[in-house]
């Protein structure tokens, strides 16, 4: 009995060792997984930590992009509406300085309507004082042939003399006639040449003034007049105003006050009215 339960003794032994060497073994094999599992887990760390450092570059680009793409939004938000802002600008001036042409093309119309009625009263009044001067003119001539003719027929004597003074004051007469033609057809020329100047002017304005718009409406530059010898203006409001009150007068007034300048600007022209007193121009 005793070597049965010694046999019994040496086979737990031998299992014992068997379980022993079987348990060695597993956990060897679990170190050795432990071991790869370590190595893996560094492996998927070093992948996820680049994964991660990748995605946050990523994000960090998509967020400066995303800023540039807000940035470049911005920018052309604030340059579209400067642009229409411009363009609202330009063409406001447009229409007021096609106003302002329209303005000044119909003043520079009556204008010339005005001077042209003044030459054509001028001219009339120079042909009815130029016929005058010629009946008068013949007239003298007329007295002085036949005074002439009386003082050859007549012998010399104190008749005779009176003739002398009678011919003599129809000559200064006759001059002083032929002297009055003269300066009214001097006058009719200076009116002839300042209305061809004035055309002149009126071409040269206008043509400026398409020209400064094409400027203006191309370069976006500044037109600038600069206006010499100008007249006080108010004195021409105030006297139309109370003269012309049911009336345009405003725009009378701007008739006068652009035709007295150009009065002005003319080294020809005198503000002084010639009158007849007595047979003698003044």
């Amino acid at each position: 009995m005793d070597d049965q339960r010694y046999e019994e003794e040496l086979t737990k032994v031998s299992q014992l060792a068997s379980l022993k060497q079987e348990i060695d073994s597993k956990n060897q094999q679990l170190s050795e997984m432990e071991q790869k599992l370590d190595d893996t887990s560094a492996v998927a760390r070093k992948l996820v930590i680049g994964l991660m450092e990748k995605l946050m570059k990523s994000d960090r680009r998509s967020l400066e992009f995303e800023h540039m793409y807000y940035e470049y939004e911005k920018m052309y938000r604030e340059r579209s509406a400067t642009v229409e802002q411009l363009m609202n600008e330009k063409r406001k001036l447009k229409e007021e300085y096609i106003e302002e042409i329209r303005k000044e093309k119909s003043i520079n119309i009556k204008l010339k309507m005005y001077q042209k009625k003044e030459l054509e009263q001028r001219t009339k009044e120079l042909d009815e004082c130029k016929a005058q001067n010629d009946l008068e003119r013949r007239r003298l001539m007329d007295e002085i042939e036949e005074l002439k003719r009386k003082l050859q027929n007549q012998n010399p004597s104190e008749g005779a003399s009176n003739l002398k003074a009678q011919i003599s004051a129809l000559t200064n007469q006759l001059k002083e006639k032929t002297e009055e033609l003269e300066e009214s057809q001097n006058l009719n020329n200076v009116l002839t040449v300042k209305e061809l100047t004035t055309r002149k002017e009126l071409h040269d304005a206008r043509k400026e003034s398409i020209s400064g718009l094409l400027d203006m409406l191309n370069n976006r530059s500044t037109l600038l007049v600069k206006r010499m010898g100008e007249i006080n203006r108010k004195a021409f409001d105030d006297m139309c105003s109370e003269k012309y009150s049911n009336g345009d007068w405003q725009e009378i007034s701007a008739e006068l006050c652009s035709l007295w300048e150009r009065y002005l600007g003319d080294s020809n022209w005198h503000p002084f009215k010639r009158v007849k007193n007595g047979g003698i121009w003044q």
